[in-house]
């Protein structure tokens, strides 16, 4: 879901998953880099929810927030960027930061 989130908002080109036997083999991940287009680069992925530490973000708060990248939220809605969250004005879960 999340790299679904990552190709719909043009931070990576394609993915690959490979399956063996019914199981996840590995995940290719193919990154963005066409200069003429204006398209935004993955510099960095800042993992914030860990599964001992959960981070939750207020809708309010995205408002506020001078952030360049982009936050991936999961809330009710699913999982969504922060953009949609303002749109939808949902919080949530902050799993990922990209920058």
């Amino acid at each position: 879901m999340v790299l679904k989130l990552l190709l719909k908002t043009f931070f990576i080109r394609k993915y690959k998953v490979f399956f063996f036997k019914g199981l996840l083999k590995k995940i290719n991940v193919y990154l963005e880099s066409n200069l003429t287009n204006d398209i935004k680069y993955l510099n960095s992925i800042d993992c914030i929810s860990l599964p001992g530490r959960k981070v939750f973000i207020k809708c309010l708060n995205l408002k506020f927030k001078s952030f360049p990248g982009l936050n991936i939220i999961s809330s009710s809605k699913g999982i969504i960027t922060s953009v949609e969250a303002l749109k939808l004005n949902v919080g949530g879960e902050n799993i990922l930061n990209i920058w």
